[in-house]
């Protein structure tokens, strides 16, 4: 017939695949209401927050809100609000929230460096493989949530940026 085209079980099943992983990565990007880069490798998104009288509620979850599938999640938390933390670069993705609190976050590519303070519970940091990071400056009560897209066992890490290690 004119103006049909005859695809074959497969290549059906091939475009509806497609379908469904392009609206994954569509609902990644719906409950992200914005997203900045900071330096290649890093950005800072802003996560869509459900608030009412009583609160918010900012939701991540696999394929809705994070970019990758996380494999590690640990919070930091400091005794002394003047000590330093991280100072490296690992092979992990990783999604850093400053739950509570203000941190500021020193990070470097190996071609571009970068500091800003991270100081809202609805903004996250996406940092890839290989860019180093540290954290200073932390305000009196400050809690860190990190997610990481590998176990502690399998991270490797660097005293320096490694941008061999960096993905597109």
């Amino acid at each position: 017939m004119e103006g049909y085209k005859t695809v074959s079980k497969d290549m059906a099943l091939d475009q509806g695949q497609n379908r469904i992983i392009q609206q994954q990565k569509l609902n990644i990007f719906l409950v992200i209401k914005f997203y900045m880069q900071v330096i290649e490798g890093v950005e800072l998104l802003t996560h869509a927050a459900h608030e009412d009288k009583m609160g918010s509620l900012v939701a991540l979850e696999e394929q809705s809100g994070l970019p990758f599938v996380p494999r590690r999640i640990f919070h930091i938390t400091v005794s002394d609000s003047s000590c330093i933390r991280a100072g490296h670069a690992g092979t992990s993705e990783e999604l850093i929230i400053a739950m509570t609190g203000t941190v500021t976050v020193e990070l470097r590519n190996g071609m571009q460096q970068a500091s800003l303070r991270l100081d809202d519970n609805k903004k996250s940091l996406w940092i890839r493989p290989g860019i180093w990071l540290r954290f200073t400056e932390f305000s009196q009560g400050t809690v860190l949530l990190v997610i990481a897209s590998l176990t502690y066992a399998e991270t490797q890490h660097f005293s320096r940026p490694q941008p061999l290690w960096q993905v597109d």
